[in-house]
């Protein structure tokens, strides 16, 4: 959201949610992600901005291994962290 009525503005954006798996082995988690940058007013509904960002995402998943000894599996919980670069049209 920009933080001005200005033609050009800063702005802040928080995303946050589930994120969730796509795969059976894999389960999903919360995560959440933070943006700030430059927003460019084109119109009454339309902008351009462009800006950073950076989030985290938990994950958790199992890993099965069968070989000579027999199975093993180990089920383990991360999280991910992330940056990078955000552009976008708003309409």
């Amino acid at each position: 959201s920009a933080l001005t009525k200005n033609t050009t503005a800063p702005f802040i954006g928080i995303d946050a949610g589930y994120a969730f798996g796509l795969n059976s082995d894999y389960s999903g988690g919360t995560f959440v992600k933070v943006s700030i940058g430059i927003t460019r007013k084109l119109s009454y509904k339309s902008a351009l901005f462009a800006g950073i960002y950076s989030g985290i995402t938990s994950i958790s998943g199992k890993i099965t291994e069968t070989n000579d000894l027999g199975t093993f599996s180990y089920i383990g919980h991360n999280s991910m962290i992330n940056f990078g670069l955000k552009f976008g049209f708003q309409f």
